[in-house]
């Protein structure tokens, strides 16, 4: 058994930590979750410009909003699949009350300012206020 850890939930299951866990900790339904899964689909942009323009419009259409939309739908069935598994295997489930979650997000701040203060060759302020951006807490 693992005493603890801290996983996205679509990760859960293909990982196997359901396994070798019976208790999970999840966000208020109205919150952004604790952590995330990030995915990128990178092309060297040469290999792009020299493709001929019906490709690249069939890549800049099939790309961007597009596909973070079919991404985000997909997450979002793995995720109720993995929280379905968990109960049914007799797991518990304990959601996070608003006062905890908040106490959580405190916790993490130093770490996320010391995180932008490491940042080298690129604003990790800047990302960092885009990725909450993404995710504004209510």
């Amino acid at each position: 058994m693992v005493d603890g850890a801290s996983a996205v939930w679509e990760n859960v299951v293909p990982t196997k930590i359901d396994e070798v866990t019976r208790y999970h900790t999840d966000s208020p339904a109205d919150k952004p979750a604790l952590g995330a899964t990030a995915l990128a689909v990178l092309m060297n942009k040469r290999k792009f410009d020299a493709m001929p323009a019906e490709l690249q419009a069939i890549i800049d259409h099939n790309s961007g909003s597009a596909l973070v939309t079919r991404f985000g739908e997909a997450w979002d069935v793995q995720i109720e699949k993995a929280k379905a598994k968990v109960t049914a295997d007799g797991d518990t489930i304990t959601v996070l009350s608003d006062d905890a979650y908040q106490q959580i997000m405190q916790r993490l701040k130093p770490e996320e300012e010391r995180w932008i203060a490491q940042a080298k060759g690129f604003d990790g302020k800047a990302l960092v206020d885009a990725a909450h951006a993404l995710y504004p807490t209510p």
